[in-house]
């Protein structure tokens, strides 16, 4: 019995180690970081957490995704997103949106990654493709993005 409370007493108090450590989840390869810019015009600009995503559009709309993320790898990571701003439970989030590192554009003078998305029951709803690059996608465009 005392090895029990004791047990139970360690938990309780390294339990707020184990929740801050779980809050500074991290991207496994920090390129995710950066901000993803759309190659084409009907693509919005992607920033990402371990726990949300951030996508902008050219007039400087912004659209936020509470997310959990699922898969963490060097050249991939997935998320199960909810379709709102509410924060949802597990059992409710409804789209999985996965990044991956496709390969180094040597014209663009970026790194590209394809996003897929879809949702539970259809998995590929569709596909875009992101540029990592010093330079500044939006003005090459031609595009007046409002700053963020």
């Amino acid at each position: 019995m005392k090895k029990a409370l004791l047990i139970l007493l360690i938990v309780c108090l390294l339990n707020p180690f184990f929740v801050e450590a779980a809050e500074k989840e991290e991207f496994f390869n920090p390129i995710f970081n950066e901000v993803m810019e759309p190659v084409s015009d009907i693509a919005w600009e992607n920033r990402l957490t371990p726990t949300s995503i951030t996508i902008i559009n050219v007039e400087g709309y912004k659209r936020y995704q509470q997310c959990k993320l699922v898969e963490n790898t060097m050249e991939t990571i997935s998320f199960h997103c909810n379709e709102d701003e509410e924060v949802m439970t597990d059992k409710e989030f409804t789209e999985i949106i996965t990044f991956t590192i496709v390969k180094y554009d040597k014209i663009r003078k970026g790194l590209l990654i394809k996003k897929k998305y879809g949702t539970f029951k259809e998995p590929a709803l569709g596909e875009e493709t992101l540029i990592i690059s010093g330079e500044n996608w939006k003005y090459w465009r031609g595009y007046n993005i409002a700053e963020k």
